[in-house]
């Protein structure tokens, strides 16, 4: 049996509408998040930090790393769900620099790494 053209371009215009409601629902548009633009680091009371983020259009979390002192490798320090926009890092070493930078992500990947952004711990 064939299908006539005219049910069959019906049929992928459905599949298309479904898929499209599902991956909204999902939280997931279908593309990596922007990289997040707006990071910055505050120093606060005795060894801590807190960094905040501007939200990211399609983000369902971040990825938030850190490094201590101007080299050396970035471990990672977690990751953050869509609602969170800060992070207090405490236990820190007081009268050291540490730099941050997160990345947003969802299903699709994550982006690119925001730009670094560092303070001394007090």
């Amino acid at each position: 049996m064939r299908v006539p053209k005219r049910e069959t371009l019906s049929f992928l215009r459905l599949v298309s509408i479904v898929v499209a409601i599902l991956l909204t629902a999902s939280g997931c548009s279908g593309r990596v998040p922007e990289t997040s633009k707006e990071v910055a680091a505050i120093p606060r009371s005795s060894g801590e930090i807190l960094l905040k983020w501007a939200r990211v259009p399609d983000a369902t979390e971040y990825e938030i790393l850190r490094r201590e002192g101007p080299s050396g490798p970035y471990q990672v320090l977690g990751r953050m769900e869509r609602q969170s926009l800060s992070l207090l890092n405490t236990g820190l070493k007081s009268h050291t620099t540490y730099f941050f930078k997160l990345r947003a992500c969802n299903r699709s990947g994550c982006s690119g790494f925001s730009q670094e952004v560092s303070a001394e711990a007090p």
